[in-house]
């Protein structure tokens, strides 16, 4: 995993588990290296896991849509560091 970029591209395959391991095992070290993109998958992990344990709430397209923005910002912003 070269850059922050490449990792936020495959963020959401990382979290749902549908990466081949060499993959897998690229972004896992490229996470150990790099403290915004191991911030950004864990923060990103534990908000699945809050909406998938309530059922009674229906995300809206606007806040994914925000979230989405916020963390393709924050990427392109430390793009330099990693």
């Amino acid at each position: 995993m070269s850059t922050c970029k490449k990792l936020l591209t495959e963020l959401s395959s990382y979290l749902d588990n549908e990466l081949d391991s060499d993959l897998r095992v690229e972004i896992e070290t490229h996470m150990r290296r790099c403290p915004d993109c191991h911030i950004i998958i864990d923060s990103t992990r534990k908000t699945v896991q809050i909406y998938r344990g309530c059922d009674a709430y229906e995300v809206p397209t606007s806040l994914h849509e925000r979230i989405e923005q916020a963390v393709k910002m924050h990427i392109e912003k430390s793009t330099g560091k990693c």
